[in-house]
């Protein structure tokens, strides 16, 4: 069976500048992945068990290409995001330290049943997520979150006093600070 969400359409909605309607979506059992399409570097791809959503303006990119062709792999034919997919399954989870520059991956293993969100070290690319019931929300942008969440989100005001006072929310205020009531 495979998962559909009209969130998904909402949230993708949000991302979109007036005019664009360059989203595109993957759907696979449980899972449903997106990228609203502004620049050529963000991009989806997907094969019989991995699908990817990827904004990644690597440094190193020919590097990679060279990576995947020594192993046989025509990378240099492949769009960005099916050469990272077939980077992730020679490498596994390993092939994040492949990857130089900014980016942010969103990664779903059918096959393994693994979600894999990544963001480079220094956080160029950024990747927010929040929790509503049994579902995980992420996004480049805290709105397209908002937008695709069924019941406003309620701030936890002594989770903000612990980051004003500490720069830090530790547990158990974390897990707290956008509780959905």
């Amino acid at each position: 069976m495979e998962f559909r969400s009209a969130f998904l359409d909402a949230l993708l909605a949000s991302l979109a500048l007036p005019g664009e309607n360059r989203a595109k979506s993957v759907t696979h059992t449980s899972v449903a992945l997106g990228v609203a399409q502004r620049w050529p570097v963000q991009e989806i791809a997907e094969n019989a068990t991995v699908c990817l959503t990827v904004d990644a303006d690597l440094t190193n990119w020919q590097d990679i290409v060279a990576h995947l062709e020594s192993k046989g792999i025509n990378a240099g034919q492949m769009m960005r995001g099916e050469a990272l997919v077939e980077l992730y399954l020679l490498n596994g989870i390993d092939f994040l330290k492949r990857l130089e520059g900014g980016f942010a991956i969103a990664l779903w293993d059918a096959k393994i049943r693994r979600l894999i969100l990544a963001v480079d070290p220094l956080g160029i690319k950024p990747l927010y997520f929040g929790r509503e019931g049994n579902r995980l929300l992420f996004s480049s942008r805290v709105s397209a979150i908002r937008a695709a969440q069924e019941r406003p989100t309620e701030v936890n005001s002594a989770a903000i006093m612990q980051y004003l006072i500490f720069s830090a929310v530790t547990a158990p205020l974390h897990s707290t600070m956008a509780s959905v009531k």
